[in-house]
């Protein structure tokens, strides 16, 4: 399994271990680094600019780990016979709201109730967009055979024969 390539298909198995395992590993690298921020790199700080200085910590531990998940992500949707495209889709419009929502905060954009029910809009779609996407991608069976996108993960498993005992 290549985590890091687009091309060819992922069974459900390979997804979630993926998906799973490096979602922890970035909740767990962002804790302890913003651990190790708090207390030692950004001591010189103001602090009205500490938290800004550990959200954008935080986006380049997301954009390290986006490749991977991206991938893998992409690889399950060709083992649903569906172009990678539709994840790219949906992973762009989530990130066109948090960067929207992200950028209004840092230039200390005062919300007011129209702008917080948009965001507020904007976000309950993306959630049902993920949810639907992890419907499709996270419980749904892959195309049975080949496809467009190569052979089917699991035809290692399929035609695997055990050896004979003597």
């Amino acid at each position: 399994m290549d985590m890091f390539s687009f091309s060819g298909r992922a069974n459900r198995m390979d997804f979630w271990l993926v998906s799973m395992g490096l979602s922890f590993l970035q909740v767990l690298v962002t804790l302890l680094a913003g651990l190790m921020i708090g207390m030692l790199a950004l001591s010189w700080l103001p602090a009205e600019q500490k938290p800004i200085a550990a959200a954008a910590f935080g986006l380049i531990v997301q954009l390290l780990f986006l490749w991977p998940i991206t991938a893998v992500a992409v690889r399950r949707s060709h083992d649903r016979n569906m172009s990678g495209w539709w994840y790219g889709a949906s992973a762009l419009f989530g990130l066109g709201v948090v960067i929207a929502a992200t950028g209004l905060q840092l230039l200390s954009v005062p919300e007011g109730e129209n702008e917080a029910l948009i965001f507020d809009a904007l976000n309950l779609v993306q959630i049902a967009i993920w949810l639907v996407f992890l419907v499709i991608l996270g419980f749904l069976p892959g195309t049975p055979g080949a496809n467009r996108f190569g052979p089917s993960p699991n035809s290692r498993q399929e035609n695997y024969r055990a050896p004979a005992i003597d």
